[in-house]
């Protein structure tokens, strides 16, 4: 029987956009299918997460956002994004050969420099998901004096340019299947798979949360997503929500 691909069945592709978030979410709104993507080669505001920008060059990188329609709580929301860092780090691995880390929530890093990002948004109202737009950025052949501070790129890493349709496919290759293990087998799956890509498990953190830093050791995620981490007075604290530095 063939398999059935959901996730890159339908690709919008662009040559220039403003950003593909925004594209998404006016096909989902629209009754887009679960799975389409959109893909562009170059953004002029491409948005990573807590209102960021994503420096999206033409031709560098690989921007796309997909739709999903998962029957999830509101508060499952957030292993949507866990999921999807799986996902990018095994394509990237999978097509380089590169050793990338997972930095709790979003990022990938190589060498501690980020080399990707994920965003996830959501339309809901109440407890009901309506649909998720899934936004991942990758910064494939970006040159050095195009990259940000404390970023890289593949290229950079490996010393020679990446095949960036190659790599789009694995990683929308890679999506769909976690994808189908998260539905059809829970979270748990895709949490020990993050946890081998989570180096920063283990070391101190500081974390910038809700208005106040956490200072401790990284331990753990648990089963709705959140850092656990345990305090310089022996508390295990669950975080949900914040950006960490690695102190050491």
């Amino acid at each position: 029987m063939e398999e059935k691909i959901l996730i890159g069945k339908r690709i919008h592709a662009y040559e220039a956009t403003d950003s593909t978030m925004d594209v998404a979410h006016r096909l989902a709104a629209t009754g887009e299918p679960e799975g389409s993507v959109v893909v562009a080669e170059g953004q002029a505001r491409g948005r990573g997460r807590l209102g960021r920008s994503w420096l999206s060059p033409k031709g560098k990188g690989i921007y796309a956002s997909v739709i999903l329609r998962p029957s999830l709580r509101l508060s499952e929301a957030p292993l949507v994004t866990l999921m999807a860092a799986v996902a990018a780090a095994r394509a990237v691995h999978g097509e380089t050969g590169l050793a990338p880390e997972i930095k709790w929530p979003n990022d990938l890093l190589i060498g501690g420099k980020k080399v990707a990002g994920i965003l996830t948004e959501l339309n809901a109202e109440l407890n009901r998901i309506h649909y998720i737009v899934l936004g991942i950025g990758i910064n494939v052949n970006t040159g050095k004096r195009q990259l940000p501070a404390r970023a890289t790129s593949l290229a950079e890493e490996l010393g020679s340019r990446v095949d960036r349709a190659r790599l789009a496919r694995r990683l929308f290759t890679e999506l769909d299947q976690a994808y189908g293990q998260f539905l059809n087998r829970g979270i748990e799956p895709i949490l020990e798979a993050w946890r081998g890509f989570a180096a920063f498990l283990g070391r101190r953190i500081r974390v910038a949360a809700q208005g106040r830093v956490v200072d401790g050791q990284a331990v753990d995620i648990d089963s709705t997503g959140a850092l656990l981490v345990r305090t310089d007075a022996g508390m295990v604290e669950a975080v949900s929500a914040g950006e960490v530095l690695v102190v050491r």
